[in-house]
């Protein structure tokens, strides 16, 4: 079956059960005490269209590299577990970039500003709100896997949070002027490992013939893939009016 294929189909299964359970969990956070709120209602709806246009890279590779599919609940678990903390690190993004659009949807704190009363941080806040709990939930879904896997997650949370340290750093700096060797850092920090090596890897270490080598063979090569992707997306976000991002 041709890649193209393989990807939307695993998409088109993915897409259910990780439907599913973002609905879980805002009902889970709804449901810790009856006192609501006017946003309580809409708020799913606006999550629902936020994750609707993802490409599911992540939660594919893993199962691609496990050589299972999402039958095997440790496959499962980490998809999961990986689109899930991908959720929560785009919504913290979209705050510090300040994006309007995501996916060609209004981003959360941009969609939850309709809501503003006195408040006038409320979207911000919401959206911090939400990063949190996804982010938590995460966790709890890597939680179920076996050490050696779970510490591979952890530490690609912590690799990306580094890479994006990094880049509102440097968008600390006049423009042009930050060294190579630093933006190469944020690539590969907060791209190159997030999006490809981690999830290869993950899905190596999920699969019955886990082989240390290949590991190691598969690093590399996916480190040139996502710098190649990042170096695309900066261009992209520099000319697209619908990028949802400020153009320079």
């Amino acid at each position: 079956m041709p890649i193209k294929e393989r990807i939307q189909q695993f998409k088109n299964h993915f897409n259910v059960n990780f439907e599913y359970e973002v609905k879980s969990i805002l009902k889970e956070q709804r449901d810790f005490h009856p006192t609501s709120t006017p946003l309580d209602e809409p708020l799913k709806e606006i999550v629902m269209n936020y994750i609707k246009g993802g490409k599911r890279i992540r939660p594919f590779l893993i199962s691609l590299f496990a050589d299972k599919d999402m039958d095997d609940s440790h496959v499962m678990n980490t998809c999961i577990a990986s689109e899930l903390f991908h959720l929560a690190a785009l919504i913290h993004d979209d705050i510090m970039d300040e994006s309007k659009i995501r996916r060609g949807v209004p981003t959360i704190h941009t969609a939850t500003e309709q809501f503003i009363d006195h408040n006038q941080h409320l979207g911000t806040d919401i959206a911090l709100l939400l990063g949190d709990v996804f982010l938590t939930a995460s966790i709890k879904y890597a939680a179920r896997l076996p050490d050696p896997i779970f510490n591979e997650f952890t530490t690609m949370i912590q690799r990306t949070t580094r890479g994006q340290y990094l880049d509102s750093f440097g968008m600390n700096q006049e423009l042009g002027t930050t060294d190579t060797t630093e933006v190469l850092a944020r690539h590969e920090l907060k791209t190159a490992w997030y999006t490809f090596i981690s999830p290869a890897r993950l899905g190596c270490m999920l699969n019955e013939n886990h082989d240390s080598e290949i590991i190691n063979i598969i690093t590399p090569i996916f480190m040139e893939l996502g710098l190649l992707y990042q170096i695309r997306d900066d261009i992209i976000d520099c000319i697209d009016e619908n990028s949802g991002k400020p153009l320079f």
